[in-house]
């Protein structure tokens, strides 16, 4: 004898409308784990970009400040009074000091290209055996927050201060750096860097 199964009691396969749900909503699963992909990977980017700009500006600043640091107040080429500042600056170091005579290193000078966003030590400037040595690439042409209009926008009382400047107030100088980068998506970002020291008299 033979059983007949029941209407509506077999299997029934997915209708088009059911596939078409399921598929979008793997569609949107897709498209959302792509965006988070995305995200977490731009800014993994961003962060290992503005990591180098801070360890590259920390180490540049050092590097000039401790150049610095040695030289000799009255050696020191003419700095404009603040709100003003200088982008270049010559000095001297002492070698030796020897039965009350000073020895004294050839002149060296620091300087700031807008042009190439650089900063340069040159040693024996304008001598034969004039040595270049690049201190730090990528300086923005401002520093951080200022706008080329007379004012002083950053409110550390400069006037249109460029990427990297030095200002004397006294025995106390103070160089100024903002280095510019760009994250994952090309956008401009900035580190900005401030040091004094107090010059040897």
């Amino acid at each position: 004898m033979r059983c007949l199964s029941k209407p509506g009691s077999g299997r029934r396969g997915m209708t088009l409308i059911e596939v078409m749900i399921s598929v979008s909503i793997m569609a949107l699963v897709g498209v959302s784990l792509q965006t988070v992909v995305s995200v977490i990977s731009n800014s993994y980017t961003s962060g290992i970009r503005r990591m180098a700009l801070d360890t590259k500006g920390g180490r540049s600043m050092v590097e000039l400040i401790e150049t610095l640091r040695m030289a000799e107040r009255s050696s020191l080429s003419a700095l404009p009074a603040p709100p003003f500042s200088a982008t270049v600056v010559t000095f001297r170091r002492t070698d030796r000091i020897q039965d009350g005579v000073t020895e004294w290193i050839d002149p060296e000078r620091i300087l700031y290209d807008p042009v190439a966003g650089e900063v340069r030590w040159i040693e024996h400037p304008g001598l034969a055996d004039e040595l270049v040595t690049l201190r730090c690439r990528g300086v923005a042409p401002l520093l951080e927050g200022e706008i080329a209009n007379g004012l002083d926008d950053n409110g550390n009382g400069l006037r249109d201060e460029p990427g990297f400047c030095l200002v004397l107030e006294g025995d106390v100088l103070t160089a100024r750096l903002t280095l510019q980068g760009t994250d994952a998506k090309g956008r401009v970002t900035q580190r900005s860097w401030t040091r004094s020291i107090e010059c040897r008299n």
